[in-house]
């Protein structure tokens, strides 16, 4: 599948990894988190962190990321029949809306490591337009990596495409 929240495959994860970017990713240089698609984040309290994104970001269908399609990641997460819920979705108690590039994070317990768990596969921030324009085979695969989808065969390739038009396969 090329759903982030449908796998914990390390093939798929690798992949994704290319076409979809997380809040917030590791750094393997330093081993610290590091910004993506979040620019900065902030612990309130334990159990509540503050979130802003980054501004400008666009999927690759040329719309812009806000803080709604964030929302509806998580929602869709939630309620989407993938199995149930991950223990990442399930860790939070609620999310708010502040604008269109700043939202709260209410947990359902503290966890002073939360800016982490946003690096998440789960977290791959999904376009809420995408879905609501297209059929969501289709939708999955919009993503604000640097790689785009460019076919996908389940259980034989993925080709992926630059941004520079370079196409890549791999079995």
């Amino acid at each position: 599948t090329i759903a982030p929240m449908e796998t914990t495959a390390e093939s798929n994860q690798i992949v994704q990894d290319c076409t979809h970017d997380l809040l917030t990713d590791t750094s393997l240089d330093t081993m610290s988190n590091a910004p993506e698609l979040a620019e900065s984040w902030e612990m309130v309290a334990p159990d509540h962190w503050k979130v802003k994104l980054k501004a400008n970001v666009k999927f690759h269908d040329g719309t812009i990321l806000n803080t709604d399609d964030v929302l509806f990641t998580l929602q869709r997460a939630t309620e989407g029949g993938y199995g149930g819920p991950s223990s990442v979705v399930q860790a939070i108690k609620e999310i708010k809306k502040i604008d269109d590039l700043n939202f709260e994070v209410f947990l359902t317990k503290p966890n002073v490591d939360f800016n982490y768990v946003m690096a998440s596969n789960t977290f791959a921030i999904l376009s809420k337009e995408a879905f609501e324009t297209m059929e969501p085979e289709k939708a999955v695969a919009i993503g604000t990596g640097p790689w785009k989808f460019k076919e996908f065969v389940s259980g034989d390739h993925v080709t992926l495409e630059s941004g520079t038009g370079c196409v890549h396969t791999a079995p």
